[in-house]
């Protein structure tokens, strides 16, 4: 029992972020956290150590321990076929050991590093000599089969309990079956933290707009971003597929301010999608510095789980009907597909719309996803002079529908009032 509690002690940790006692640096950011043995550590990542440790690692018993921790076929039972990568954290300290992740993220409003998984996968693995039903995931486990050599790292010439990042991917077959071994490579932690353009501070930007109608708007909507994109050659030779997730910080004049990985996907995808946002511009409905967090899914194949939107105005202009005061414009939309995707519960997660005449918001509205179905997009507009008007129409601008053609999801054009 007492074995469990501190299992189940270091967990809770990691999970809430408890603060550490960290030595000087510039960068300032540590793990949480860690008990072992009543003692009380502070693990530092290798990034910030003015030493870093020396480590060497017996590669064919690793990619034995893999196979017995993360068997294929309960990862493509548990999680999914294709292509998988975690990540795995190897703990230097008095002790080797180590955990396993689906996710990890840079916690930029609390300044620490944060490791998830939306996963409870349990295995059978060999505890003193007897078969344990464990959680993977966030569970650690002591380096009894001496997989790794490695040195203390140092700051300042003193040695510190450190941190070293990698990540591990494999692809599995539709029968569960390995389609590859374990690939290990390094993973630079500091990919994590928000790279920052000039000397903006990350802490200026709001965490989010007042309202999520109000969200900044990518100008020339999402398409313009996946034109700008090119798929990596090694991700396309590897068949990789997947979400890279990336928050963007964004300046009152609508240019990018910075960047943050939040979720990678490796095989230069991360790359492409931080050069493709850090070229775009943004479109504030209210004015103020922002942050927002921009999805991108690098695709091969077409999924048959999408939503997709199409106009049924041919001519993408609004319908104007005079109303006597002001104008009511609508687009008539329509839903191509009937499947949600993944989602379990289409009607908890919402959409939106949003119509602009020069760059102004006239009109709004959040949708359920499992809400989709031949919608009006009505607007009602008191600027009734006579002339020409410039309107954009987003629909999903924040890329929530899994939809596989985003291109009818912007239109931009002219109307007269006469």
């Amino acid at each position: 029992m007492k074995y469990y509690a501190v299992y189940f002690i270091a967990v809770l940790l990691i999970l809430i972020g408890c603060k550490g006692k960290p030595m000087q640096n510039e960068k300032n950011i540590y793990n949480s956290v860690y008990y072992a043995n009543g003692k009380e550590e502070y693990y530092y990542y290798d990034d910030i150590l003015t030493e870093k440790p020396k480590i060497t690692i017996d590669t064919a018993k690793l990619l034995s321990e893999l196979d017995l921790l993360m068997p294929s076929k309960q990862i493509a039972s548990a999680i999914k076929t294709g292509y998988n990568n975690f990540y795995f954290m190897l703990m230097i300290g008095d002790t080797i050991s180590y955990k396993i992740f689906q996710y990890i993220n840079l916690r930029t409003d609390m300044g620490w590093i944060t490791f998830y998984a939306d996963n409870n996968l349990v295995i059978d693995y060999p505890f003193s000599r007897r078969i344990v039903k464990t959680p993977l995931f966030f569970t650690t486990f002591y380096d009894e089969k001496k997989v790794f050599k490695t040195t203390k790292g140092k700051i300042d010439k003193k040695e510190v309990p450190s941190l070293k990042l990698y990540e591990i991917c494999i692809k599995i077959g539709d029968d569960g079956s390995k389609k590859t071994e374990w690939k290990i490579s390094d993973y630079d932690i500091d990919k994590l933290r928000p790279q920052m353009m000039e000397n903006n501070q990350q802490d200026q930007y709001s965490q989010y707009a007042n309202d999520f109608l109000y969200h900044p708007l990518m100008i020339g909507g999402y398409k313009t971003m996946k034109e700008k994109i090119i798929y990596p050659e090694e991700a396309r030779r590897e068949n990789i597929s997947g979400k890279v997730l990336v928050k963007v910080f964004i300046n009152q004049d609508g240019s990018v301010g910075g960047t943050q990985l939040l979720k990678g996907l490796g095989y230069g995808c991360d790359e492409e999608a931080i050069k493709a946002i850090k070229e775009s511009r943004f479109i504030l409905l209210k004015k103020g510095l922002y942050q927002i967090n921009i999805p991108f899914v690098f695709e091969l194949s077409k999924d048959t789980n999408f939503v997709d939107l199409v106009s049924n105005i041919s001519e993408k202009i609004p319908r104007i009907i005079n109303s006597g005061k002001g104008l009511n414009l609508e687009f008539n939309i329509s839903n191509a597909g009937d499947n949600f995707g993944n989602y379990k519960n289409p009607f908890a997660q919402k959409f939106r719309y949003v119509f602009l005449i020069d760059d102004k918001i006239v009109s709004g509205q959040e949708f359920p996803i499992g809400d989709i179905f031949p919608i009006t997009v009505f607007a009602h507009w008191n600027g009734s002079k006579r002339g020409f008007y410039k309107y954009k129409l987003y629909i999903d601008p924040d890329n929530i529908l899994p939809e596989i053609d985003r291109n009818n999801n912007y239109y931009e054009g002219s109307f007269e009032v006469k």
